[in-house]
């Protein structure tokens, strides 16, 4: 009976500070001004100090947005299977031994996208309640399996909540205040704002986000042309949110042999179209060769680019995305005096044909 009531004490005090740990995670990240310097650091949550280290470095623990808020349960976790290290059986000492060196090599090198943090995440999970299970093994204190294993539960709708539905709604009530940046996507005669930023797709229905997910994953292993979803006066085509359709417009130009779209830090192109890509990153003006990099845009007038990808690199057209311009204000210009975009989608992915 003393086993039972310590080990309750125990295991409340652990939750209630469980509960204080996350509600200060939430704060303190809400709470830190927001760096403006770096548009895409600051789209990605790792624009500066204590954002940078939890969303960052320590992302697959605290990234609460993308991994709920129970995966630094792990920390703990890691923690007393190395103090048990030598009662741990073999599968669990390989086991460790392959997280912590994948973790440290996730942390130190693919912070920067949290598509690799999530690659641990199923992992992550497992672990956690496979040790939280054997942690209430004893006879004594089963029956403490059940709120330990509910509150987990309601701190995950909770977090689900948090980030699906009331951030989408504050989203909607900066942008009904104006506070949200708009763009142009090119409409003509008539006023047509629309965002072209990853928050509006906070937005969507998650049958909208399914429908694109499944149109996208259709077109990869069906390939099919796509109906052109709504034309714009002139040259211009703007289609909706789904990748499909500008991938299947990129796919329809007809290049000659031996040229190129100029894909600005966009590898979509090399995986859903036939077409022919050369790589581009404004932000640091390099694009790849088989020889290595280059830049295009130093000590070139916006000319003397347009001339260069044309005659000299085969390439007639480039695909972008404006807030990857925002990155290189030479770049802007190039865009502005020597391109005309061609087709556009409401995400503001663009296609371009390049003038000389």
């Amino acid at each position: 009976m003393e086993k039972r009531r310590r080990y309750t004490i125990r295991t409340f005090a652990a939750l209630v500070i469980a509960l204080l740990l996350i509600i200060g995670v939430y704060e303190a990240l809400d709470g830190i001004p927001v760096d403006e310097s770096d548009p895409n650091l600051k789209r990605r949550g790792i624009d500066i100090g204590l954002r940078l280290w939890f969303n960052g470095y320590l992302g697959h623990f605290f990234r609460f947005g993308y991994v709920g808020n129970l995966n630094w349960l792990m920390i703990p976790v890691l923690g007393w299977s190395v103090w048990k290290f030598r009662s741990l059986e073999r599968w669990e000492k390989a086991f460790l031994f392959m997280y912590l060196m994948t973790f440290a090599m996730i942390a130190a090198r693919g912070y920067f996208n949290m598509r690799y943090n999530i690659t641990l995440f199923p992992i992550t999970l497992t672990a956690i309640l496979y040790f939280l299970w054997k942690l209430f093994d004893d006879e004594a204190v089963k029956f403490l399996r059940i709120p330990v294993f509910g509150c987990m539960l309601l701190l995950g709708l909770y977090n689900t909540y948090r980030y699906k539905f009331q951030y989408p709604s504050d989203h909607r009530i900066e942008m009904d205040a104006g506070m949200i940046k708009f763009c142009d996507l090119g409409s003509r005669g008539k006023a047509e704002n629309y965002v072209c930023f990853p928050e509006q797709n906070e937005e969507r229905s998650l049958i909208g986000r399914v429908e694109d997910k499944l149109l996208t994953i259709s077109a990869t292993v069906f390939p099919t042309r796509a109906p052109n979803i709504r034309i714009r006066s002139g040259d211009l085509y703007t289609y909706e949110r789904s990748l499909v359709h500008i991938m299947d417009f990129i796919d329809s130009i007809p290049l000659p042999d031996n040229h190129y779209i100029l894909t600005n830090n966009l590898p979509s192109v090399y995986y859903y179209t036939h077409q022919k890509a050369l790589y581009y990153w404004c932000h640091d003006d390099l694009y790849y060769t088989n020889e290595g990099t280059e830049s295009l845009l130093k000590r070139r007038s916006a000319q003397e680019t347009a001339a260069f990808l044309v005659d000299s690199l085969n390439c007639d057209y480039l695909f972008s995305f404006k807030p990857y311009n925002l990155y290189n204000p030479t770049w802007m210009h190039f865009l502005e005096m020597h391109c005309e975009r061609i087709a556009c989608d409401l995400n503001g992915y663009e296609v371009y044909r390049i003038r000389p």
